[in-house]
Order: structure tokens, then C-alpha cells, then sequence
């Protein structure tokens, strides 16, 4: 052994549909993501998003939470799963609700498909973490570094681990993606 380090390629085809500025589709595991205002038009206000979860679909799991985030879901269609704290809710059409920042909270579908809006306040970086995840798919899953730039963008944050210690490992983690990757990132302002 070495003692080299050997760093992920990223392997994932970068297909326009995210790198694109302007609203659009995103994949999303389970579902597909659609941003309905950006960042750029709410001036970073907000982020409003339309997602559709396929039958049994993950959503956001595991748990987790945003520090400087507010969301607010409000369904469509068919039912949502929503854990808010150790709240469990099951939404139906027109019914929504409020996860403040700092609070644990995910989301899924069960028996059915569904339809729903959620509004983050303020968007910060969250779009661009979402079309990074969206552009590199599932090699994101088996990339460290990839998951802590995400992770990063987002402000995604789990429960149970305090704040300074995932901020300690998230951090240089992303740095390092943004000087191994840079060049293909550049899109997602990282």
C-alpha cells in the first residue's frame, strides 16, 4: 500500500435538462422534480417545487433537517407521508404543512402516488444541490464527496449528530470536490 488516496470519478453523464439556468425538470429519486420559481427569480427569497412521487417512493429518507430553512408542503394529489419531528402526518389533497428550520422532518408515498408543492424560505444554495444531485444521479450515492457538496448545498443536516461534527466532516469533503470536480461543476455554481 501507498498510502495514495483513490478519489471517485464522476462518472455520471451531465445531461443538459440540469445544467440548464432556467426552470425545468429534475430527476428525483422516485419522482420527478420540477422547479416552479428559482432562486434567480425569487431574487433567493424562495424556491417553490412541484414534485411527483411515484407509489412507494423514498421521498427524503432518512430524516433530516435544514438549519436556516423553512419548508412548507402542500399536496396536490394522492397522499403524502410526513414526518415532522416525532409528528407522523398523512396528507391528502389540499392539505399542507409547516416544517420550521432546525426541525427533523421526511417525507414518502406508500400505496399511492402523489403530487406536491414545497416552498423552502430562504432558497440559499438548495437548487443548485438539487440539480447537482439530479445531474449526477446515482453515482452521487456511491461518492463521498459528491454526497457532502450536496449535502452542503442543500444546508441538509440528520439528527442524532451534533451540528459542529457534520459541518467538521461535510466541509473539507466538499472543498475537495470542488477542487477535484471544478471544472465539471462549474454549472452549479459550487
Amino acid at each position: 500500500m501507498t498510502g495514495r488516496t483513490t478519489i471517485p470519478a464522476l462518472d455520471a453523464d451531465i445531461t443538459e435538462q440540469a445544467l440548464s439556468p432556467t426552470i425545468g425538470a429534475l430527476d428525483a429519486p422516485g419522482g420527478l422534480l420540477t422547479v416552479l420559481t428559482s432562486t434567480a427569480e425569487s431574487c433567493g427569497a424562495c424556491l417553490l417545487l412541484e414534485i411527483r412521487l411515484s407509489a412507494g417512493a423514498a421521498g427524503t429518507r432518512p430524516a433530516h433537517y435544514h438549519p436556516r430553512q423553512t419548508e412548507r408542503f402542500e399536496v396536490l394529489d394522492g397522499q403524502l407521508h410526513l414526518h415532522v419531528g416525532t409528528d407522523h402526518r398523512v396528507l391528502g389533497a389540499d392539505d399542507t404543512a409547516f416544517v420550521p428550520a432546525r426541525t427533523s422532518h421526511c417525507f414518502y408515498t406508500t400505496d399511492s402516488p402523489a403530487t406536491l408543492r414545497v416552498e423552502l424560505r430562504p432558497a440559499g444554495t438548495f437548487e443548485q444541490g438539487l440539480r447537482l444531485a439530479s445531474a449526477t444521479g446515482k453515482a452521487m450515492y456511491r461518492n463521498p464527496l459528491l454526497i457532502a457538496l450536496v449535502m452542503q448545498q442543500t444546508e441538509t443536516c440528520f439528527p442524532g449528530v451534533p451540528l459542529t461534527a457534520q459541518r467538521a466532516i461535510v466541509t473539507p469533503l466538499a472543498a475537495l470536490a470542488r477542487r477535484v470536480y471544478g471544472r465539471r461543476l462549474a454549472h452549479y455554481s459550487v
